[in-house]
């Protein structure tokens, strides 16, 4: 996590706040997580990042919020062309 911290001094990006957000969810559990990733979301190109609603969706799913979960799951699919993505995010979708 620390090292996360780090590169983002170095190179401020939101993909690697997205990848911070992880190492915090496994570190202090999702909880943590959710509310990292929610503020992430409030940027416009996260809001385009179907990456980032899946990520949110894996948080909310563990810490028992599983309708939101599958919101955040079907935007996801929404911005994905990707078909292999697109059957993952479905599989995901289906195990809620």
């Amino acid at each position: 996590m620390a090292w996360y911290s780090l590169l983002l001094q170095v190179a401020p990006s939101p993909v690697i706040e997205l990848n911070r957000a992880v190492a915090v969810a496994m570190h202090h559990g999702p909880e943590a997580a959710v509310l990292l990733v929610e503020q992430l979301l409030q940027q416009k190109l996260m809001q385009k990042y179907h990456l980032c609603y899946a990520t949110y969706a894996e948080f909310l799913a563990r810490v028992g919020r599983k309708s939101e979960a599958r919101v955040a799951l079907e935007h996801a699919l929404t911005l994905t062309k990707q078909i292999p993505e697109q059957r993952h995010l479905k599989r995901k979708l289906a195990a809620l």
